[in-house]
């Protein structure tokens, strides 16, 4: 059992794949997702978050040239200690299948952060990622909030 099976069993609840586009709008008032972001977070107290750590590695580094070193590492260790989030460091296997995933769908416009997380909720049979990005749409998950 991974430790996101573990923490999830243990608190019950709902886990979710999270994509950059989700985090960067919960963390800009600007974005024009935010409303959306903000009103699906406060909507899913209970849910676990779950990321890879190339998308983690993503979010501080696009958030890090519009907010700063000093905001942006806030974020970052608000994400790294919240019970609400998960970071999923994937091992050599992990980086083997995802450019398997990559390799195959290389006619898509997925980026390589994408197929991590379609390569999770491969492992892991999580379907539904909280996103604002149509590439999930095309990987045959359920994204969220939705239209």
């Amino acid at each position: 059992m991974t430790s996101t099976e573990t923490t999830a069993r243990r608190r019950k609840v709902k886990r979710l794949l999270i994509d950059t586009s989700a985090l960067y709008a919960l963390n800009d008032a600007d974005d024009r997702s935010h409303s959306a972001a903000m009103a699906f977070w406060k909507a899913n107290p209970d849910a676990l978050f779950v990321m890879s750590s190339p998308i983690f590695g993503e979010f501080l580094t696009l958030a890090k040239k519009r907010f700063g070193g000093r905001a942006v590492v806030k974020a970052g260790e608000f994400i790294r200690q919240s019970p609400r989030f998960e970071v999923v460091h994937l091992d050599e296997n992990d980086e083997e299948a995802v450019w398997e995933i990559f390799h195959r769908y290389a006619d898509k416009d997925w980026s390589w952060f994408d197929v991590t997380l379609f390569h999770l909720a491969r492992k892991l049979g999580v379907w539904e990622v909280f996103a604002f990005d149509d590439h999930f749409r095309q990987m045959g998950l359920s994204v969220l909030p939705g239209p």
